[in-house]
């Protein structure tokens, strides 16, 4: 079994070729292929098109954040990820510095390994992420991002790059945004049009919702 969990060709660019001639090798040799998102099991399907494919989002427990009741929305955009180029945390950073002199009563809290908050536990990820304002997930590539299941079973709008696996659960303009990857303008415009916008967040967030409740478990 071949499991899919992320883009082989826009993770690491510079080993493209290597990388992209062992994924056809390995497709072609498996038995079956297990994909974390729709879009991975297509772009696999050109080089192993009569394979069995399963879609088999990345696990957590997503029932431990539905059943989550004290729910705010403090005045903090959360990032959880890791401090890595292809997280795109200098895209965040850059959008931020654009805005906070027009929402001074916001911050940005960056969690995870080698970021100020530090690298914290899947209960105390869940403790910020129920109390922000939304999630931004500025990747430059993800296969299907749990922390964004997470933060949509926890009824907050979601910001994301436009890539990979994330528009399968970001529906934009209806539970959060999508930005153009690597764009710091862009990020800035929609989160100056969800903090503007308290209704709109708490409705983005309702509809992220009832998709996880509809369509994972």
């Amino acid at each position: 079994i071949v499991e899919l969990h992320g883009d082989w060709e826009e993770r690491l660019p510079a080993f493209k070729k290597a990388l992209t001639f062992f994924a056809k090798i390995s497709l072609r040799n498996a038995d079956k292929i297990r994909a974390v998102a729709n879009y991975l099991a297509l772009k696999a399907q050109k080089y192993a098109p009569h394979k069995p494919y399963f879609l088999f989002p990345t696990f957590t427990d997503l029932d431990d954040f539905l059943a989550e009741k004290d729910i705010k929305f403090d005045n903090f955009i959360l990032f959880v990820g890791r401090d890595n180029p292809v997280k795109g945390v200098k895209y965040l950073t850059g959008a931020f510095s654009k805005i906070e002199k027009d929402f001074p009563q916001f911050k940005l809290i960056l969690v995870g390994e080698g970021l100020p908050e530090g690298k914290l536990s899947l209960e105390e990820v869940k403790e910020r992420m129920k109390n922000c304002y939304c999630l931004v997930v500025p990747s430059l590539s993800e296969g299907l991002p749990r922390v964004i299941l997470e933060a949509m079973a926890l009824s907050k709008p979601v910001i994301a790059s436009r890539v990979g696996g994330i528009p399968e659960l970001v529906k934009d303009g209806k539970t959060g945004f999508l930005v153009e990857p690597g764009n710091s303008d862009d990020l800035a415009k929609k989160l100056r049009m969800i903090l503007r916008d308290f209704s709109l967040a708490k409705v983005m967030g309702e509809r992220g919702r009832k998709i996880i409740e509809e369509k994972f478990s």
